[in-house]
């Protein structure tokens, strides 16, 4: 008797899982010299993509590396302006296949490289690929340790001086492209950035208008500090030790929201906005109690008579409704009203009832109780 014995033959099966890469967000932190588009240019390779960075950093505070400055902001108020001792988030953009690595010597150098040189003559180096000095400018490159000024020639530089914030040039060719024997080396050290303690602090007074009246309640923030006044009656206000030149934010309820910058003396005027709703219904009802104190239910106050005052002035009266109740319909709305019922019954008195600060198309007034008149002594 045949046995035949069965094989089984365990083939693994590789399961093909997509690959996830993990881009973590690296951190820069500004030293002088450093632009938002030189930024872009060390990390990505193209100084036109400096938005990126702008947008992952901007409408947030920053982290501030210590020892800096306490007058560094901790949010970039202009992106023409970013300052020693900010820590900014440099975004990665997966899908750019021209990204540069920051590691790469050429970008470090190149990056060390932007910014002004010396004195007289100055040497401008910008981050969009141009230099200027007196009244030549060109374009400039920069590979290994060659710096190539258009019009100019093409030099060596010294890296471990650069590092140090110096610029040792040697030409090696002129400018019609010959090579220089026996040159001499120049040096020229990097200016200094205008740092934020050296930005004039002030106290900021101002006022906060629309058609000449104060906003009173108004908020006027100073962007990126942390500090919020709020405006007087008059529409006046005060911030305190801000740099002149930090953007102020002014909002307040019923009007669009405006900006301006920090000087000593500040005067913004603000819109009016328009309402959602156009118009509001105003109702409610009116009773009366025959004794005071009584404990009987009151009554509708039949021959009650209702005003509406919006901001002061009389709008409209009427007569109660049987049952007491009354409706003021398709009142012109307003950003700030201020809305109040005024209800008389002969022998009562007069009631004075202010209306709920709301936005609301419907608006009820609940009931509005009347008690009668003391009386008069007589002499």
């Amino acid at each position: 008797m045949n046995m035949c014995k069965k094989t089984f033959l365990l083939i693994p099966v590789l399961f093909c899982l997509p690959l996830l890469t993990v881009f973590a967000q690296k951190k820069h932190t500004v030293v002088p010299g450093n632009t938002l588009s030189g930024l872009a240019q060390q990390y990505y390779n193209d100084f036109k993509k400096w938005p990126a960075i702008h947008d992952a950093n901007k409408d947030k505070d920053l982290e501030l590396a210590a020892g800096t400055s306490p007058f560094v902001p901790k949010r970039i108020l202009n992106p023409n302006l970013i300052y020693p001792g900010q820590i900014l988030i440099i975004p990665n953009i997966a899908d750019d296949k021209n990204a540069a690595t920051s590691g790469t010597a050429d970008e470090k150098y190149k990056n060390l490289l932007i910014g002004d040189w010396g004195d007289d003559p100055m040497l401008s180096i910008s981050n969009n690929g141009r230099f200027s000095q007196n009244d030549k400018s060109g374009t400039w490159t920069f590979k290994g340790d060659l710096l190539t000024l258009e019009g100019m020639g093409v030099y060596l530089v010294d890296l471990k001086q650069l590092e140090l914030g110096a610029l040792v040039l040697t030409p090696v060719k002129d400018a019609q492209g010959k090579e220089v024997k026996n040159a001499k080396s120049s040096t020229m050290k990097k200016r200094a950035a205008k740092m934020p303690d050296q930005v004039k602090i002030i106290d900021v007074k101002g006022k906060v208008l629309s058609q000449g009246k104060g906003v009173a309640g108004a908020k006027v923030e100073a962007v990126g500090y942390k500090q919020t006044a709020t405006v007087a009656a008059d529409g006046s206000f005060t911030l305190t030790q801000i740099p002149v030149g930090t953007a102020l934010n002014v909002t307040a309820n019923g009007y669009k929201t405006n900006s301006t910058t920090a000087a000593e003396n500040v005067s913004i005027n603000l819109e009016q906005d328009t309402p959602a709703i156009a118009t509001r219904n105003f109702k409610g009802k009116v009773v009366f109690f025959k004794k005071q104190g009584s404990k009987k239910p009151p009554l509708p106050a039949a021959k009650a008579t209702v005003t509406l005052i919006v901001n002061g002035k009389e709008v409209r009266s009427m007569n109660v409704k049987g049952d007491g109740t009354f409706e003021f319909t398709a009142i012109k709305n307003e950003f700030n009203q201020q809305v109040e019922i005024v209800a008389k019954l002969l022998k009562f008195g007069d009631k004075r009832t202010k209306a709920p600060d709301t936005q609301a198309a419907e608006v009820d007034l609940g009931t509005i109780e009347l008690f009668p008149a003391p009386k008069k002594k007589k002499k």
